[in-house]
């Protein structure tokens, strides 16, 4: 095991997920590699559930990377972020629901409509 990835972590934990999280954390850290393991949680937020399970996972030793392009952070305190990490000013964020019988081909047009631009899909 090279990684271990907890994807919409605030969602899975506001379903009810905690106990198994929990579980699964147990097991994998009494692995003999398990120091060597890429521990990566992604989230929309950082609330105490997440906070908890981050904590769980990396003993403590993180680095929160997170997005806020305002000047002021949630707490009106001045945002003291890395350009490194600031969303492009130019990104084009979107969504379409396309049927499950024509996604490969949605898919196709928009590759072929993109081709001289950066898309990440």
């Amino acid at each position: 095991m090279k990684y271990l990835v907890f994807e919409e972590s605030d969602r899975t934990l506001d379903l009810g997920f905690k106990k198994e999280l929990d579980e699964l954390v147990t097991q994998v850290s009494q692995r003999t590699d398990y120091k060597k393991i890429q521990k990566i949680l992604i989230s929309a937020n950082f609330s105490a559930g997440v906070q908890a399970l981050t904590n769980k996972i990396s003993d403590g030793n993180f680095e929160h990377i997170g997005f806020n392009n305002d000047a002021e952070g949630e707490n009106g305190e001045n945002a003291d972020q890395n350009d490194e990490y600031k969303i492009p000013a130019k990104l084009a964020q979107k969504y379409v629901v396309v049927g499950e019988g024509h996604r490969i081909s949605f898919l196709l047009s928009i590759l072929m409509a993109s081709q001289n631009s950066k898309v990440l899909l």
